[in-house]
């Protein structure tokens, strides 16, 4: 709620700067020049506020998540080889036969 509120703020101080900046520009009135170049240099700052504020917001909001990416490696993506006739799911079956664990008591079961 505080970073709405400080987004109007942002806006409201951009639009008082540039009009009193443009009327004292047009109308050669230098109290509403100095003031809309005051009202700039304000909004400026307020600026440069808020992204430190909204950046430490953020990147804590972010940290806290979990990385999706985690579980998988690139090592299998790298080391596996493909034919041009090669379906993902041979692929799959071709890697996973090449990394089993072989179990003799499961081979003699296979083969009667």
């Amino acid at each position: 709620m505080s970073i709405i509120i400080f987004v109007v703020y942002l806006i409201a101080i951009a639009v008082a700067g540039a009009t009193t900046f443009a009327i004292g520009f047009v109308y050669s009135m230098n109290d509403l020049l100095i003031s809309g170049i005051v009202c700039l240099c304000l909004f400026i700052v307020s600026l440069i506020v808020f992204h430190f504020c909204f950046s430490k917001y953020y990147f804590t909001k972010t940290q806290t998540q979990t990385n999706p990416s985690r579980g998988f490696t690139t090592n299998n993506m790298n080391t596996m080889k493909r034919n041009k006739s090669d379906t993902d799911l041979e692929l799959i079956n071709r890697e996973s036969k090449a990394n089993a664990v072989i179990d003799p008591e499961v081979d003699e079961q296979r083969l009667v």
